[in-house]
């Protein structure tokens, strides 16, 4: 099932990175719907929140923490998000809201 799962996911992002306007556009739809109240998120019942923790490149060093953390934000605010700057992930924690 997880290979199902893992091949489902390719060929979406194969999908939405050969057409990055597509991927804008939902992104656009999907926080339209949120801000109606219409979002996934308002209808999940038991939500849960995820932190995580990651290490930087060592070259995030040289740049200012506000500059660091917009990026990010901006770049997971985006279809398929990434992380900039990020070097490894250190741990994920799920916890119910």
């Amino acid at each position: 099932m997880a290979q199902l799962e893992e091949a489902r996911w390719r060929l979406v992002k194969g999908l939405l990175d050969e057409f990055p306007e597509l991927a804008k556009r939902a992104t656009e739809y999907l926080q339209a719907r949120e801000k109606e109240g219409k979002g996934c998120s308002k209808q999940s019942k038991g939500l849960k929140k995820a932190v995580i923790t990651i290490s930087l490149v060592k070259e995030s060093g040289q740049v200012a923490n506000e500059a660091i953390e917009r990026a990010i934000l901006e770049e997971l605010s985006k279809g398929l998000p990434r992380v900039p700057w990020l070097q490894k992930v250190e741990g994920i924690t799920v916890k119910e809201t």
